[in-house]
């Protein structure tokens, strides 16, 4: 089992290295091709700065709140929390 075990770890570190090896083989040949010309920009139109006037929004009046009479709210009431007890330690 630990042969097993053993061999699996070893077949994976190899072929993490292979890989990391032909990654690197691919990643120099990238940075040894000449780099291509970049083409130029086009020239973009000049945008006027002036912004259009916001509109206007009418004012309009909130409705009140309703009042909540006192009666209408039920009052709860909890039961009362247990009592823990003491945790005492062995003296010595």
């Amino acid at each position: 089992m630990a042969i097993f075990k053993n061999g699996f770890v070893l077949c994976l570190v190899m072929t993490l290295s292979i890989s990391s090896i032909s990654l690197s083989f691919a990643a120099r040949s990238l940075l040894q091709i000449p780099l291509p010309s970049i083409p130029s920009l086009p020239q973009l139109p000049n945008i006027s700065t002036t912004l259009p006037s916001l509109p206007s929004l009418p004012n309009t009046t909130l409705p009140t709140l309703p009042t909540i009479s006192n009666t209408t709210i039920l009052k709860v009431t909890l039961p009362p929390m247990p009592s823990i007890p003491n945790i005492t330690t062995p003296s010595n």
